[in-house]
């Protein structure tokens, strides 16, 4: 043998050595990983368990336990469809990879798709007769076909068969137990259970709910459920949610101390955590007032100036007080420290919001072009400029911005829903139909898309076809409350009461214990004039919703509409011996003397409102009615300005005071009321639209005309015939007969046997050319003998005057 040739083997086992030792590295840096992930994600601190997960990926794209560990976190963190998508990946990666078939078949089961779950549970058992998930999932669906007592002796053996007790068979029991109203047995179960994890969070999260439920000692029970959610925050303090749970379950107890000591604690636990301390914050906005919120929102903000999420916590904390300025003022902020970031661009989408909200169209525009210019996708901005290009009358430009935003969100209701609308305006219906219908189809199981689509099949008529999508909606989504009532209203469009009241059955029976299914019932039947039966379905409504007050007053209106006074002081006086502090009652009171036209009694209830809650509008609001009724109405407008003072950020009062003004012919006070009220409040469309009523009908110069535009320019893309037939008589006024005709089209659409929209069309098609349309649509407006202004106009257009 040469030397070359020793040298050269000498080398290959040199290389081979060193390939080995690589790879065995490797193999432990991938199990070293793995490992730290699956404790992770046992600490549900997800995010840290989602980074191990990519650096597997990342020296090897085709691990299948990585991507079963990616489905876990994203379970973990309720992100269901994409937990769906890793565990597929794992399944194709590792054919006999049981605990991932174990998780699609947790997924199919959670859908309803019964079928596919059972077909995954009997592959696993067939190749693992013990598969623990397996066999609680066998016993789990069971129990989805109504055999709890099965199931509960299936999840016991199980249980029984182990010498460590298993979690997944115990949380199931447990809430087998708990649906029979066994929550002492189901504590049991978990207390064991925890015996042998006493770290599991999902078992300690259980615990402390159970706990709190506990009849025979609720003080022991309450102290229980304290130690077991801190028992859970200290095995992951990580864990946002396990905090969130805590401090909920004392602010539902009106244990607002215990509550913000908790949310301050999950703060301190990791104070990078962003999201903690906008938890805090939420908390004190909604539990402790706007002014204790403000003053800690602008203390952290200072503390952390380059954190644009804590900016934005303060944009929605002014939006929710109705402070509109505030909020724009914030938002110039972030853009100005932001420059062209995320949160710089994301914060000129919401100014552009309030601007297009405004009609300051131009300044709108701006703000979406800058955002376009540096993310040309930016889905956001597409939408607001498709809005914008709607409310301009540029459908075509709105199509394409929307297209390109239904791209990137294929399955968005929003943009799938104005991308039809803008076929619609841009007079292509047929398009509209394909654009609702690819949704469906890329997506049957989204009942959002699917409402959509019928409820454009209605517009357009075909109210049998949207009937049937209704039908095939419920059939995917048994549980979707707006489906049963969309059946319902378009059965009673048209009169067909039989499938209306078939409809909300349906959904009581889907929902028999909560108050929706009866409270729509009992419309129904009010509107049938049914109202025995319909007071029947509100009390029942009321008992199982005893705190909501829209059964209560929906049973008390039936009656005052009735008459039937003694009947509803009967129910007032029940109200007020059950709760003397609730000022309700006292409210209805007044109501119902009001509807008897007894002004001194419904005087001195709202009198009586006043004084419980002056802080509210309600008692303001009745004692100027009842001014009012007595012909004072200096007085009226003066105990509304009184209320005005006590409720300063309240914008129902100055409503009615434009309002009555409006009444009283006093028509510029009426016309500064309402602009002074669009100013605080600028998307308040009501507002709105009685102002450019006042504008159009009550001055009719080219100054006011104009103004009128800009106002009701943004309803070009609303559903409500009464606004779009603002927006097209607002053009016909200015002449822009062209401009005209497409919203008063769609409001004719909508209210088709309205006379005044008839009539507004009529005109408009006949001075746009359409003649012949023109007139037959003023032919039915002028025969329909309805008193309605521009008759005369309309006769003289026909010849008649």
């Amino acid at each position: 043998m040469t030397t070359i040739s020793l040298l050269h083997r000498a080398l290959l086992l040199c290389s081979a050595s060193v390939l080995l030792t690589a790879c065995a590295g490797k193999a432990e840096r991938i199990e070293s990983h793995l490992k730290q992930g699956n404790q992770y994600a046992r600490q549900a601190d997800w995010d840290k368990a989602s980074l191990e997960v990519r650096n597997v990926l990342q020296m090897n794209p085709k691990q299948a336990e990585a991507y079963y560990l990616a489905a876990q976190v994203e379970e973990g963190r309720r992100e269901v469809q994409r937990a769906y998508g890793y565990y597929m990946k794992a399944v194709e990666l590792k054919p006999d990879y049981n605990d991932a078939k174990s998780g699609l078949a947790r997924i199919y089961m959670m859908a309803g798709e019964a079928d596919k779950a059972e077909q995954a549970v009997g592959e696993i058992l067939a190749a693992d007769a013990d598969h623990v998930s397996a066999l609680t999932l066998k016993a789990a669906l069971l129990a989805r076909r109504g055999d709890s007592k099965g199931a509960i002796e299936q999840a016991n053996r199980l249980i029984a068969s182990k010498k460590t007790i298993p979690v997944e068979p115990s949380m199931l029991l447990a809430g087998l137990y708990a649906n029979q109203g066994d929550e002492a047995k189901a504590l049991q179960v978990i207390q064991a259970a925890l015996k042998d994890d006493p770290k599991n969070i999902s078992l300690l999260a259980v615990a402390a709910q159970l706990s709190s439920t506990q009849k025979a000692d609720p003080a022991a029970g309450q102290k229980a459920a304290v130690g077991y959610y801190k028992a859970a925050t200290e095995a992951a303090p990580r864990n946002a949610e396990v905090w969130n749970v805590w401090a909920v379950y004392h602010a539902r107890r009106n244990e607002l101390d215990p509550a913000e000591q908790v949310l301050r604690d999950a703060v301190r636990a990791q104070p990078d955590d962003t999201q903690r301390t906008l938890s805090l914050l939420d908390f004190l906005a909604t539990r402790r007032g706007f002014d204790v919120a403000e003053k800690e929102f602008l203390a952290v903000i200072s503390a952390r100036p380059k954190e644009a999420a804590l900016r934005f916590g303060l944009v929605n904390l002014y939006k929710a007080a109705n402070r509109p300025d505030d909020a724009q003022r914030v938002l110039k902020d972030i853009i100005d420290t932001g420059k062209e970031t995320p949160g710089g661009l994301a914060a000129r989408n919401q100014l552009a919001a309030y601007k297009l909200a405004a009609n300051q169209l131009g300044e709108a525009r701006s703000l979406l072009d800058e955002v376009l210019k540096a993310s040309p996708r930016d889905a956001g901005a597409l939408v607001l400029r498709g809005r914008l290009s709607l409310i301009q009358g540029n459908a075509r430009d709105a199509v394409i911005d929307l297209r390109a935003a239904a791209k990137d969100q294929p399955g968005s209701p929003e943009v799938v829903g104005l991308l039809a609308q803008a076929h619609r305006t841009a007079r292509e219906p047929q398009l509209a139909r394909e654009v609702l219908a690819d949704a469906v189809k890329a997506q049957p199981n989204n009942a959002e898309l699917r409402l959509l689509s019928a409820a454009d099949m209605a517009a357009s008529g075909d109210a049998k076809a949207a009937l049937a999508e209704a039908d095939e909606i419920l059939k995917v989504a048994p549980d979707n409350v707006r489906a049963y009532e969309f059946k319902a209203r378009l059965a009673v469009g048209n009169k067909d009461w039989a499938t209306a009241e078939k409809a909300l059955l349906a959904l009581k029976g889907r929902y028999p214990k909560e108050a929706v299914g009866y409270l729509r019932l009992g419309q129904l039947y009010a509107e049938q004039k049914r109202f025995d039966a319909a007071l029947k379905q509100y009390d029942d409504a009321a008992q199982l919703a005893p705190g909501a007050p829209e059964p209560v007053l929906a049973g008390i209106g039936l009656l005052i509409g009735q008459g039937k006074f003694d009947a509803v002081n009967t129910r007032i006086d029940t109200l007020m011996r059950a709760d003397p502090n609730n000022v309700l009652p006292y409210q209805l009171k007044g109501e119902a003397a009001m509807a008897r036209r007894d002004l001194a009694t419904a005087q001195q209830a709202y009198e009586k409102v006043v004084e419980m809650a002056p802080s509210v509008p309600n008692g303001y609001q009745g004692l100027a009615r009842v001014l009012a009724s007595r012909n004072d109405m200096p007085g009226a407008l003066a105990m509304l300005d009184k209320g005005q003072q006590a409720n300063p950020k309240d914008l129902s009062l100055p409503a009615i005071r434009a309002e009555w003004l409006t009444r009283l012919g006093r028509h510029d006070e009426a016309i500064a009321a309402y602009e002074a009220l669009l100013k605080r409040s600028p998307e308040d469309d009501t507002a709105t639209n009685n102002l450019a009523y006042l504008l159009t009908e009550l001055k009719g110069d080219k100054a006011s005309l104009d103004r009128a535009l800009e106002l009701v320019g943004r309803f070009n893309e609303s559903g409500n015939a009464g606004y779009l037939d603002s927006l097209g008589w607002v053009h016909y006024k200015l002449g822009q007969y062209a401009q005209a005709v497409p919203p008063l089209e769609r409001a004719v659409e909508r209210l088709p046997g309205s006379p005044l929209m008839q009539l507004h069309l009529g005109m408009a098609l006949y001075k746009n050319g359409d003649t012949e349309r023109g007139k037959e649509l003023l032919r039915k407006a002028v025969q329909s003998k309805a008193e309605i202004p521009g008759l005369g106009e309309a006769r003289k257009l026909l010849g008649q005057g």
